[in-house]
């Protein structure tokens, strides 16, 4: 919903006429306070300001209400409400008219949008990685938590990418940099990100509904529409809150019916891949456009009930579907936006989180319980016809020729006499035809997790003279994963029967059967499953201190110990899983203690400096088995370049410790706000993934030590009454420091980190007439260039090119209606942006095409 915009009082503030920036650069990155550059009246009541990249408040009424002033939103980063500009680290908020009115859809959007953050794209919603500060890993556990209101909805980086809540109804996302470990637990050691949903009012019915009619270039038409409603079914004590969203984007990647080319009959099998044999050309036939369509559907309920003695009850529902109707990356070998994969890649991904919180207003502090469950279902199906065909194809090849065998490891064919003269032929069938059969991986990972948490949040009270608050608390979560993993080659059986036409001569009378390879079976196809399951059980006791030294000057402390119990197992099958012990159990307890501590100083009472430290954590865990260093193993000649006799089955802890210097202040009379950090980041042992591209697996390995350096500047200003801009830009230099794995050199770049990003944004408000106001807004994003790969893959493209991104929107609000006219990606930047891969088959991803669309707003 977007809220009218707040008047600006043009005669009773004066414009600012004098140029500032060069005064506040140099006072930032010298250091020195800007007390001296301040305008305020001087009165200590002047609103406080957010970062950088707060815009309007929400309509909950969170900001402040100064005419001719900057807003500023409320957070709560630290478990209760506080102003961003006291709290000493680094926090960013965007609020949900600014997500709204910047169009700010997705991960892709926020990392543009304020500085530190960055992502590692799949191949759809649901997919990406998320990092901050360089603290990037697309293995193990998260680095960054994921949080909606007081729910924990983080997920490993096993199996799939970051849940994506919609944003929907959203009062604000709170953006926390750094190690949040203290406070939000193990997973937050590179931040947290906290989608603050709008809560029920008490005492108004309203109804608000909008919908966002678009059309894509190279796509076709997209729609969004949403409605909310607020009840107060008993005033005062008890109200709802209703909201359904749906969501359909069209898809802007086309499918091109793969061509068998590159291999002639006789050719030599080294020479069968899927990068030749499966290549678009002039005789590629177009199949579908828009494959990669896109449609989200989402309902939440909310309820709130103020009950007597100070009981305040907060149920909440969250449903959400996504499914999309084929990946969102393509071929640039073969053209801008075409694919000619051989199997379809859809994607559902189901999120149910239910919760209930309960507060109890005590004399001395807040007792809050936080129970929650949270369920996450993701089906989807890639192309494995290049790791499973293909490479059957050329092992099956391999066998009838005993030199070529003896290359690949494996037995030779006991090719019957009727064959033995036909080994050319044969070997070009079996890659033209095999290597040719459509194999699709089906992927299905259900995450559920029950969690309790239970704290107290004092109150201020006098501690010998001094202002004191505390939070201290308990918190327990069971999480169950499990993953099953189904790899058919349809129509495997039925060709190598035609192929190699002998009686009695099957799949499994030859080299690769079971008389060679003991306990593999073909039934139903199949050339690969795999089950697991893993149980994980955390208890983290947790507290913060604040304490007032001085009337500027304050020091928190906080501490949370977290032991954790992992139990997991897992089933492998099939040809290609040959060597994977089965069945396979692992187990292990892991704890850690992450201490932090921050100074705070008040300057005047418009600008803070602070210095925070602080450690994070991650839980180690079990590598899911990789095929064994065996004959005819399917992963030899992988370990043999990379020079390893293995892949290990677990994964040890890593942690960091984090160091942060910091200012945030307020200037002339509130018209300016800028914030600036800095900070270093010692991590060990840091978890890192491992591919095996010749066979297709990856396990997980801690890889070395690292460090990342970088600044973040923040600064928004009230240019006239009228207008306002905004910069947010950032730095960041991670490298690994010492490396205990060869597929890693010391000096290299932690991936996924671009070395510098910045965001210009301008928006414009002005009164058309006495009821209609007038709107513009515009935002550049500039993100640079980043190591995509380590220097030994195999991959063309090692890094992700910089590029930029321009959005603009203009509109009108009357009383409670809006609409607006918007353009994403204005100048229709065609870039490829990163180069996801399956093995070393690189692909494109790149920015949605030029999008223009109408949004239209009501609220009753």
């Amino acid at each position: 919903m977007i809220t009218q915009r707040m008047k600006r009082n043009i005669n009773g503030r004066a414009v600012l006429r004098r140029s500032i920036t060069a005064r506040v650069v140099a006072s930032v990155l010298l250091g020195v306070p800007m007390a001296a550059l301040s305008a305020g009246d001087g009165t200590g009541n002047v609103v406080q300001v957010a970062d950088a990249t707060t815009g309007v408040a929400g309509a909950n009424g969170s900001g402040s209400s100064g005419v001719g002033q900057l807003q500023s939103i409320t957070v709560t980063a630290s478990k209760r409400r506080e102003e961003i500009k006291d709290i000493p680290t680094s926090v960013s908020a965007i609020d949900g008219d600014s997500l709204l009115e910047h169009h700010i859809a997705n991960y892709d959007d926020i990392t543009r949008t304020v500085p530190g953050v960055s992502f590692q794209a799949g191949a759809g919603p649901g997919l990406s990685n998320i990092e901050m500060r360089g603290v990037s890993s697309t293995s193990g556990a998260a680095t960054v938590g994921i949080y909606i209101d007081e729910v924990s909805v983080t997920v490993k980086n096993t199996y799939d990418g970051a849940v994506q809540p919609k944003l929907f109804d959203v009062d604000r996302v709170e953006i926390l940099r750094g190690p949040q470990g203290t406070l939000f637990g193990s997973s937050s050691m590179g931040g947290t990100i906290r989608f603050i949903t709008k809560q029920p009012d008490l005492n108004t019915y309203s109804a608000s509904g909008g919908t966002d009619l678009s059309g894509t270039r190279h796509g076709g038409f997209n729609n969004d529409t949403f409605v909310i409603a607020n009840v107060p079914v008993i005033p005062g004590k008890f109200a709802l809150r209703f909201g359904a969203d749906v969501s359909n984007q069209s898809g802007y990647i086309d499918h091109y019916i793969g061509t068998q080319t590159g291999i002639p009959p006789g050719g030599n099998p080294a020479n069968g891949n899927l990068l030749t044999l499966n290549t678009n050309d002039s005789t590629g036939v177009l199949g579908a456009t828009g494959v990669n369509s896109e449609r989200t559907q989402v309902f939440r309920v909310s309820g709130k009930y103020l009950g007597d003695s100070g009981y305040t009850i907060d149920p909440s529902i969250l449903y959400q579907r996504t499914a999309t109707g084929d990946s969102g990356v393509y071929f640039p070998s073969i053209g801008q936006y075409q694919q000619d994969k051989r199997v379809t890649e859809p994607t559902t991904d189901i999120l149910l989180v239910p919760s209930l919180t309960i507060t109890k207003a005590l004399d001395f502090a807040d007792l809050t319980s936080v129970t929650s469950f949270f369920r996450r279902d993701m089906q989807r199906v890639t192309d494995g016809t290049y790791y499973n065909s293909n490479i059957y194809a050329q092992t099956l090849a391999a066998t009838n020729d005993p030199a070529t065998a003896a290359a690949f490891g494996v037995p030779v064919n006991p090719l019957p006499a009727s064959l033995a003269g036909q080994v050319p032929s044969l070997n070009y069938n079996t890659l033209g035809v095999i290597g040719f059969l459509p194999g699709p991986v089906l992927l299905n990972t259900i995450s559920q997790q029950f969690s309790q948490e239970l704290r107290l949040t004092s109150k201020e009270t006098p501690f010998y003279g001094m202002p004191m608050t505390w939070t201290g608390g308990l918190y327990v979560s069971n999480l169950h994963q499990e993953h099953t993993e189904y790899d058919p080659i349809p129509g495997l059986s039925a060709a190598f029967a035609q192929i190699y036409n002998a009686p009695g001569f099957g799949i499994d009378q030859s080299a690769l059967g079971q008389n060679y390879f003991p306990g593999v079976s073909y039934a139903n196809d199949m050339s690969y499953f795999a089950r697991t399951h893993l149980n994980e059980r955390q208890l983290a006791p947790f507290g913060e201190f604040t304490l007032g030294l001085t009337d500027k000057l304050k020091a928190a402390v906080g501490l949370r110990y977290v032991s954790a119990n992992q139990s997991f197992d897992a089933v492998n099958g099939g040809f290609i899983g040959f060597g994977i012990p089965s069945p396979y159990k692992d187990s292990g307890h892991y704890s850690a203690t992450t201490p932090k501590a921050s100074l705070d100083y008040a300057v005047n009472d418009r600008v803070n400096v602070y210095t925070s430290a602080a450690k994070g954590f991650r839980l180690g865990g079990p590598s899911n088995p990789d095929p064994a260093n065996i004959p005819g193993a399917f992963c030899n000649q992988d370990y043999a370049n990379l020079g390893i006799p293995g892949a290990p089955t677990k994964y040890d802890s890593d942690s960091l410790w984090s160091y942060e210097v910091g200012t945030k202040g307020r200037y002339f009379d509130n018209r300016l706000s800028v914030n600036a950090a800095m900070y270093a980041i010692n991590w060990s042992n840091i978890q890192q993934s491992i591919n095996l591209p010749f066979c297709g697996f990856t396990f997980t390995a801690n890889a070395g030590d690292a460090r990342s350096l970088g600044t973040e500047l923040e600064v928004r200003a009230l240019v006239t009454d009228s207008l306002t801009l905004g910069f947010n830009g950032g730095t960041s230099h991670a490298y690994i420091t010492r490396s205990s794995e060869p597929a890693f050199q010391v000096g290299e770049a932690i991936l996924n980190v671009p070395e510098f990003t910045a965001n210009f944004s301008a928006d414009y408000d002005t009164d058309l007439t006495d009821t209609l106001q007038g709107f513009a807004r515009a935002d550049y994003a500039y993100t640079g260039q980043s190591h995509a790969y380590y220097n030994s893959s195999t991959v063309t493209n090692h890094f992700s090119p910089s590029y930029g991104v321009l959005n603009l929107a203009v509109g009108v609000v009357q009383k409670k209606m809006s609409i607006s006219l918007y353009a994403k990606n204005l100048l229709d930047n065609k870039k490829i942006i990163q180069y996801p891969s399956i093995n070393t088959v690189q692909e494109g991803f790149t920015l949605r095409p030029l999008t223009v669309g109408l949004t239209a707003t009501f609220q009753m």
